[in-house]
């Protein structure tokens, strides 16, 4: 209501008025609202539900619970297909996928930030794609598909799914390189290979938020977790970092 409801209401809006809200003229005098990339307008669940769901007035908040269930149940199918996919028992695969959807960080963001949510909630598929290149057929284009998604989760609104999609496709990237391995170059082209695959076309479909975006992020000020305050130009303590943000 505080935060993804204002910028729904401002993309509802302009998208009934023929236009994409790239500038506010609103606030502090003009910006650019896709420099802001927690508003998500460049993410197309987001802009088929406002065509779909809105009125020249905005959209009501039921819709956008609407739009939160709807990340559920494609968090809860994803990661019943990566658990399927790593040949899970259809028990193990049905707990797997409600505890990462309902008893996870995923459940914790759908109260708080939405776009982490909307980008964790892609999480799975993408690494579905990766598993299912190992696991069932080598086709370089499941890297390709699990790229897409992962620029899509930077698309919905924030980098820090993207960046634990990353870490947790390269694991799996580097651990079956390394069984299939036949020398020690070969394993490390093969993935390195593999893993700019996926990199290259999330950040090809993210390019446009990551375009209007870019000026910003060295302005950036902000509050980060264990009571640190980040200033432009500032580094987030290694060991903030590394424990809150990756462990």
């Amino acid at each position: 209501l505080h935060q993804a409801y204002p910028f729904f209401l401002k993309l509802a809006i302009a998208l009934h008025k023929g236009y994409l809200p790239l500038w506010a003229a609103n606030t502090f005098g003009g910006r650019r609202v896709a420099g802001e990339i927690q508003q998500g307008i460049f993410y197309p669940l987001n802009l088929l539900w406002c065509l779909l769901f809105s009125t020249p007035k905005g959209i009501d908040v039921y819709y956008l619970d609407l739009l939160v269930a709807l990340h559920y149940l494609i968090a809860v199918i994803g990661m019943y297909k990566v658990a399927r996919t790593f040949q899970l028992p259809i028990t193990s695969s049905v707990a797997a996928s409600l505890i990462f959807s309902f008893a996870s960080a995923l459940g914790a963001r759908s109260a708080g930030q939405t776009c982490i949510f909307f980008g964790l909630a892609l999480l799975p598929w993408s690494v579905y794609l990766v598993a299912k290149y190992y696991m069932v057929r080598p086709h370089k284009r499941y890297l390709v598909f699990a790229g897409l998604i992962a620029g899509l989760e930077i698309l919905a609104g924030h980098m820090q799914p993207f960046f634990h999609t990353m870490v947790i496709n390269g694991l799996i990237i580097a651990f079956f390189e390394y069984r299939r391995r036949r020398t020690w170059r070969h394993l490390l082209v093969s993935s390195s290979i593999n893993i700019l695959v996926p990199l290259t076309f999330a950040l090809v479909i993210a390019l446009p938020q990551l375009y209007y975006a870019a000026e910003y992020f060295s302005h950036c000020y902000r509050t980060i977790s264990h009571g640190y305050f980040i200033a432009p130009r500032q580094k987030v303590p290694l060991y903030v970092y590394a424990h809150w943000f990756i462990i």
